[in-house]
């Protein structure tokens, strides 16, 4: 039976019913089936030369079939998937499917993974999320073909070194682990396009993160940082920036230099104010600031053009600059919750805003401009501001 690819998933192992059909080539080794005790016959016509997956007690293993050379009729394999198995451990031969392009193990029991995993110089795409890993092997890092390394829902602690040495790497997920810390090396990952961290427990980034060039998507909420690295100018390609809720209490001056961010989200963080060079983000389109300790918006925010949703809901704003009126995308304002007494008259030029929610501040009267531009533009206002004659002009829905 030749084989190009090989699956284990709802049945023991899965083979397309039209290359069983063709036939021809090796037949399944006598003794590979002989070794899957335990197993019944119809598993057995599903199984494999060279790989079997037995039963051992309350574990489930994957490992080589009894018999020299029980890997050899598998080296020109290129998929091998064995999702949702309960494996707890791969047997090292693996490294000898020198022909492998795609491993997929998510969603077992492995709490490691052997070191020849590093012979597969062919692999393109490793997916292991959903175990119990707590390292990663160092020989990770001669997989110089790998283009996508998906390990969240671990419990790593810790990643190799060698972590850098994948050049052609694309996308690296690791949240939902226990990180405290990322290598330097991370910052040699030139390739890369997404890297996903939320969900840990880092403290800092390495600098190096500002060299890696071809990131769009940097992914950190929820994590411990209390700063980001103060050069991010290396980062041209960027269009998705998310911190929110870390420890952030000030931003770079190099934020101003993300001149491709479309979204920027760092709400609940510990911001106290933001810095003049945001204003130089003339592709933002979102802006998400909630549930900080803002007590200002920079004058420069105004020259934000392109600026779509601007949140900025459970700070401590008495004022805001008259720069505001320049944000002629705008079409969605979030300001509840904050310390406003007046909004600046610049605001009535805002053409395109179509949400704007004021509850629980501090104005006395709603400007008679909010009034026109309900009536004129349709404006769908929330607010808790009580007319002359003590009639809302919109219930108040928002929260």
């Amino acid at each position: 039976l030749k084989i190009s690819s090989w699956r284990a998933a709802a049945t023991l192992m899965e083979v397309s019913t039209e290359e069983v059909a063709r036939g021809g080539g090796e037949d399944i080794d006598d003794d590979a089936r002989s070794s899957a005790g335990g197993l019944d016959a119809e598993d057995e016509d599903e199984l494999l030369p060279g790989l079997v997956l037995v039963d051992d007690g309350p574990e489930r293993q994957l490992v080589a079939a009894v018999g020299a050379g029980s890997f050899d009729g598998l080296r020109g394999l290129e998929r091998l998937a064995v999702p949702g198995r309960g494996l707890t451990r791969l047997p090292e031969r693996l490294g000898e499917l020198t022909g492998l392009l795609e491993l997929s193990l998510q969603d077992n029991q492995l709490a490691v993974l052997p070191d020849r995993l590093g012979q597969l110089v062919s692999l393109r795409e490793l997916n292991v999320w959903k175990n119990r890993l707590t390292a990663l092997p160092e020989s990770i890092g001669d997989l110089r073909e790998l283009r996508a390394l998906r390990a969240w829902k671990n419990r790593l602690v810790s990643l190799p070194d060698g972590l850098g040495g994948l050049e052609g790497l694309r996308e690296l997920r690791l949240e939902c682990n226990e990180l405290t810390s990322l290598p330097e090396s991370l910052g040699r990952l030139f390739e890369l396009r997404e890297l996903h961290l939320w969900s840990n427990a880092l403290e800092a980034l390495p600098d190096g993160v500002g060299h890696l060039v071809e990131l769009r998507e940097l992914h950190l909420e929820g994590n411990r940082l209390t700063r980001l690295p103060r050069l991010l100018h290396g980062l041209a390609e960027l269009r998705l920036l998310d911190a929110s809720h870390n420890h952030l209490a000030s931003l770079p001056e190099s934020i101003g230099e993300l001149g491709e961010l479309r979204c920027l989200k760092l709400e609940g963080n510990r911001l106290v104010a933001l810095p003049e060079s945001i204003g130089h983000l003339e592709q933002l389109e979102e802006l998400h600031l909630g549930d900080n300790l803002l007590s200002a918006f920079p004058e420069r925010g105004g020259e934000l053009s392109q600026l779509r949703e601007l949140r900025l809901e459970r700070n401590a704003l008495t004022v805001l600059p008259g720069t505001f009126g320049r944000l002629e995308s705008l079409s969605i304002l979030r300001l509840e919750g904050n310390r406003l007494v007046d909004l600046p008259p610049s605001m009535s030029e805002l053409l395109q805003l179509r949400e704007l929610c004021l509850l629980r501040n501090e104005i006395p009267a709603l400007p008679e401009f909010l009034q026109h531009m309900v009536e004129e533009q349709g404006l769908q206002l929330e607010h808790d501001i009580l007319p002359p004659d003590r009639l809302q002009l919109v219930p108040a829905k928002c929260s």
